[in-house]
């Protein structure tokens, strides 16, 4: 005998609605605060495309974690090193795998929302790949920051050093 009830992950209640479910008002309306909510960081990290921002090293920032609602996955949204991070690179490298896409396809599907739409929750690898030729440059010029601020540590140290003697 098959079960009456369905789950619903976006209003986390079980329903025997079946599919007329997504059409319902509280439905629909929790579904347009998560499509805002995960939209606007999307946008803030599409952002971070062409001008891909690298800061100082910090567990605060390397935990952050977003929950993608389209793969019901959590994913690390910066990308962290020893000594620096990479704003927002786990997210976008997450927006454009091939599985992320296939994922976005199934809710958009089960969720009847409009085809149009579907690009503003994805990456293209193009897109992908002027991120990381601009990540490079970036990385140069943040590399090249931190060594001059590191030479002008040592020579303030030198300097307070022979003050002292």
């Amino acid at each position: 005998m098959e079960d009456p009830y369905s789950f619903c992950e976006i209003c986390r209640i079980n329903h025997t609605s079946g599919k007329k479910h997504s059409f319902s008002s509280k439905h629909t309306a929790r579904l347009k605060t998560i499509l805002k909510k995960f939209g606007s960081k999307i946008s803030d990290s599409k952002k971070k495309l062409l001008n891909p921002v690298i800061s100082k090293a910090s567990s605060e920032l390397s935990a952050v974690n977003v929950w993608c609602y389209m793969c019901s996955v959590e994913v690390k949204r910066h990308v962290a090193d020893h000594h620096a991070i990479i704003m927002d690179a786990g997210l976008l490298e997450h927006l454009a795998t091939s599985e992320h896409a296939k994922k976005v396809h199934q809710f958009f599907w089960e969720n009847r929302l409009s085809k149009e739409q579907k690009k503003n929750y994805l990456v293209n690898e193009e897109g992908l790949d002027s991120f990381k030729e601009a990540l490079k440059n970036a990385l140069a010029c943040y590399e090249n920051e931190e060594e001059t601020q590191l030479k002008k540590v040592i020579n303030d140290d030198r300097c307070n050093l022979r003050a002292t003697v």
